[in-house]
């Protein structure tokens, strides 16, 4: 393994810890506030910009039984996992290893 390839793998297991143990946290407590008050707008008072995430997460909720928290972490992450995955997976090529 050359030292390049070590330091590509360190750097992607340092992040995914992060991502794991910020998850965690995030089942526990509320991370960002402003987000998350964001997310609780919806339709429900008519059409309103960013509305579509709220009105999603309520029907979850009242449907499901799926806690808007639940909804909002897994919606959170998802995004940032795919977006954190690209960057890693182009790694080599964007750093010239």
């Amino acid at each position: 393994m050359t030292k390049n390839n070590l330091l590509y793998y360190l750097t992607y297991l340092f992040v995914i810890t992060l991502f794991a143990y910020l998850f965690y946290l995030s089942t526990k407590y509320i991370i960002n506030y402003w987000t998350f008050s964001q997310a609780h707008i919806n339709y429900s008072d008519g059409f309103v910009k960013r509305g579509l995430f709220g009105t999603l997460a309520l029907f979850l909720e009242n449907n499901f039984k799926i806690k808007f928290v639940n909804t909002f972490n897994f919606f959170f992450y998802s995004f940032l996992s795919d977006k954190y995955n690209f960057v890693f997976f182009n790694f080599k090529a964007i750093f010239y290893i």
